[in-house]
């Protein structure tokens, strides 16, 4: 049997971190569904986004096992060097380096050097994960822009193909890189589908609960949630869940939250795993996420997955969704459009919500059976 490429994977945060939401988890399903037909080492941090000490009883010593096969290593941020980097690719000698990230220093930047020193035949897929997207890189816009240059400047995209996770993506690398720039698109692999519907929930006219899962910063628009909630009295509760980043944002939105009525509830829970995550969508109506841009948006998909309808910006792949009764995609041109689809779940009774359920549930079938995730991946792998 011929032995099975291997394919060194670099992203900042990966198992069991949790708090950097769709990369990780896109990462962690790619391993599960890749690891069969391929040999997988995995080289990121040792610890999560924003946090000060490493995982507990983790070591950086050693290649750690992960899943049925792959194999980890994690790094401390003083061995997150091109030296050492440069070390560990000598030891298994990858087919293929994949890159997680746009603009990460250790893990984009670093490891495109060291790769091009110690492994100049492997192939290179970088996965811009949303961040050429135009209202992403309006943020932090010159830091991007001499990582762009500099990368532009040393033909070092010459050397790498882009996974692109839908066609806005890859019309974003062309944008950035030119027309020639290669591209192949492959979407994100989502969590394995439960093999039948079964998520009741309790439905009664006039009670809503809500849920939003995503970071707490300017660009997924959790101050449009906010707004939309003014024009209800009582019967709506709202969840949040994900990192509280940007400190000068969270505190407008509290401020916007203050002018509510009492009755509206606004519960902060901070970052989650997944499994709590998935627990807590199990015990809510509907997921809102008035995002300015996903390129796949995991949360959107899982929620999708739980049977639970979304309300989303028209700014993701999840296109379409009214047509099947699987929630509302809305042009952030209108956020009034926001106010009027929480009302109409608000108003929904019983047997109207279960049909809303089993039509987001049905969305997220429909779309797994259609994709053919390996093929995509080995397309993007196996390339000549």
């Amino acid at each position: 049997m011929a032995p099975k490429p291997k394919i060194a994977i670099f992203i900042d945060w990966f198992s069991p971190g949790y708090k950097a939401g769709g990369p990780t988890r896109s990462v962690m399903n790619m391993v599960g569904w890749l690891e069969d037909a391929y040999e997988l080492f995995v080289i990121t941090g040792d610890r999560d986004l924003g946090d000060m000490l490493p995982y507990p009883g983790v070591s950086t010593e050693d290649w750690l096992p992960y899943g049925t096969g792959t194999k980890v290593r994690y790094l401390s941020p003083q061995d997150q060097s091109i030296a050492v980097i440069s070390r560990l690719l000598a030891e298994f000698n990858p087919d293929h380096i994949y890159l997680n990230s746009m603009f990460s220093v250790p893990f984009t930047w670093k490891a495109l050097l060291a790769a091009k020193k110690t492994v100049p035949a492997a192939k290179i897929v970088l996965a811009p994960r949303g961040m050429l997207r135009p209202t992403a890189l309006r943020y932090k816009a010159h830091k991007k822009i001499v990582f762009l240059q500099v990368i532009k400047l040393f033909s070092l995209n010459r050397r790498v193909v882009f996974h692109a996770a839908d066609q806005n993506e890859a019309s974003d690398v062309l944008t950035v890189f030119g027309k020639t720039q290669p591209v192949v698109w492959a979407p994100n692999l989502p969590k394995p589908l439960a093999p039948e519907f079964n998520s009741h929930l309790e439905k009664k006219p006039g009670n809503l609960k809500l849920i939003y899962v995503a970071r707490v910063v300017p660009i997924k628009n959790l101050n449009v949630v906010i707004h939309a909630l003014r024009e209800f009295k009582q019967g709506v509760s709202l969840t949040v869940i994900g990192p509280e980043e940007d400190k000068p944002y969270l505190q407008k939105v509290r401020s916007m939250i203050e002018v509510l009525s009492p009755t509206i509830q606004v519960h902060f829970l901070g970052p989650k795993p997944a499994h709590e995550i998935e627990a807590h969508l199990t015990q809510a109506h509907v997921f809102i996420l008035p995002t300015q841009g996903e390129n796949f948006g995991h949360a959107i998909f899982e929620a999708l997955q739980a049977g639970r309808p979304v309300v989303i910006s028209d700014q993701t792949p999840w296109r379409g969704l009214a047509a099947q009764q699987a929630g509302f995609d809305l042009p952030l041109s209108a956020p009034d459009g926001f106010a009027a689809a929480i009302r109409t779940f608000a108003e929904m009774d019983q047997d109207e919500y279960d049909q809303w359920s089993k039509g987001a549930y049905h969305f997220a079938q429909n779309f797994m059976q259609q994709s053919d995730y390996l093929t995509a991946y080995q397309r993007l792998f196996d390339r000549p």
